[in-house]
């Protein structure tokens, strides 16, 4: 499965659909079920938070046991290119593009436009109904570690910042 970056929003944010963002991330962390992130979601991310989230938000990811990175190069942003002029997508076509070329059987997204094209989206909450990546090659690599399990746990950060910290 490939994770969209509004996954890790969602949680990071408290929403309403937080706890089951909260119990993927951690059967993700715990090597329960295996899961890919773009390179380009962890960057959003990133400019989305502070510093010190941004720290610890990579740190987990690093340390996740079922969580890969994918990370793309220029000619896989061509096809990304591509994909989104024939699928219609914007930002999302690299969400589309990667778990296509992983295999994945499905994409975990919010985003509801994803429902008209031919790889199945679940929603957090159905964790273990997504199904695992097929594979997580090329230049998706597994991380070690435990700290989205143990590291999860929202606290409100110092600062302007509305982002909760894991």
């Amino acid at each position: 499965m490939l994770l969209d970056t509004n996954v890790f929003l969602e949680f990071m944010l408290g929403g309403e659909e937080a706890d089951g963002c909260l119990e993927l991330l951690g059967r993700l962390s715990r090597g329960e079920l295996e899961g890919a992130v773009t390179r380009s979601s962890l960057h959003s991310i990133e400019a989305l938070s502070d510093p010190g989230v941004s720290r610890e938000f990579l740190s987990d990811v690093d340390r996740s046991l079922g969580l890969a990175v994918y990370d793309t190069d220029t000619q896989e942003e061509r096809e990304v290119a591509e994909t989104a002029k024939r699928t219609g997508l914007d930002f999302d076509a690299m969400q589309y593009y990667v778990a296509k070329k992983l295999g994945a059987e499905a994409l975990v997204s919010f985003d509801r436009h994803f429902d008209r094209l031919d790889l199945k989206r679940v929603e957090p909450a159905e964790p273990g109904r997504g199904g695992r990546a097929r594979s997580i090659s090329g230049r998706a690599r597994r991380r070690g570690g435990d700290s989205l399990h143990r590291a999860l746990t929202p606290r409100v950060t110092q600062g302007p910042s509305l982002f909760l910290r894991f």
